[in-house]
C-alpha cells in the first residue's frame, strides 16, 4: 500500500487516517467509472502544494474520495469520508481544515476565504489550460457521463463551459471554443 502513496509524495497519509483507510480511500481513487476524476487529476493539484501543507493534502486526496457522475451531493459524501477516515485523530486542526475546503469545493465559484480559494483554483487549474488540453479534458469527463444521454450531456455540459467562462475570464476564449465543439460535435452526429 506504502508504494500507492509513495508515488504521489505523500506516504504520510497511511499513518494518518490509517492503513485500512488509506487502502479505501486509495480504490475510489481507481474506480472504474472515472475518466477524468483519476490518479492524474490528484497528482495534478497536489503540485500546488508542499509536502508541509498536511491540511491542503488531506483534502487534495478526499475532495474527490467520492464521484459519481450527475450527483449533487459528492463533496458533502467526500466530506463524510474524511471525517470518517479521521475519527479519532488527535490533530483536529488539519482535519477541520481539509474538511472545510473539500465542502467549498461543492460551489463552482471563487472564494472569499484565501485557503478555499488556493484549493479550488488548485482543483480547477484545467480549466486554465490551452485548448488542445481542454478537448483531452473534455473526453475525460465525457467518458464519466457515458451513461447520460448526449442531449442532456451537452446541454449540461455547455452550461458548465459558459461558467467556467465568466469565472475564468482569462481562459474564456479557450473555454467557449470548447463549448462550440461540444455543440458542434451534437449536430456532427445528427448528420446523414
Amino acid at each position: 500500500m506504502t508504494s500507492n502513496l509513495a508515488f504521489t509524495g505523500f506516504p504520510w497519509l497511511s499513518s494518518f487516517v490509517g492503513e485500512s483507510n488509506a487502502k479505501d480511500l486509495m480504490a475510489r481513487w481507481r474506480e472504474p467509472h472515472r475518466g477524468f476524476h483519476t490518479y492524474k487529476h490528484l497528482r495534478s493539484v497536489l503540485e500546488a502544494f508542499s509536502e508541509s501543507e498536511h491540511a491542503f493534502i488531506l483534502a487534495s486526496f478526499y475532495h474527490d474520495a467520492v464521484y459519481v457522475p450527475g450527483r449533487r451531493d459528492n463533496e458533502a459524501e467526500s466530506a463524510k469520508v474524511l471525517l470518517t477516515h479521521t475519527q479519532g485523530n488527535e490533530d483536529r486542526r488539519i482535519v477541520e481544515l481539509a474538511h472545510r475546503i473539500v465542502l467549498s469545493t461543492a460551489d463552482f465559484e471563487h472564494k472569499t476565504d484565501p485557503d478555499e480559494e488556493r484549493f479550488f483554483l488548485a482543483d480547477c487549474a484545467v480549466l486554465l489550460r490551452h485548448i488542445n488540453h481542454l478537448m483531452r479534458y473534455e473526453k475525460e469527463i465525457r467518458l464519466e457521463f457515458s451513461g447520460i444521454p448526449q442531449s442532456d450531456y451537452i446541454a449540461g455540459r455547455c452550461s458548465f463551459l459558459e461558467k467556467a467562462s465568466l469565472v475564468f475570464p482569462s481562459n474564456a476564449e479557450a473555454l467557449l471554443a470548447l463549448k462550440n465543439i461540444v455543440q458542434c460535435s451534437a449536430s456532427a452526429q445528427h448528420l446523414p
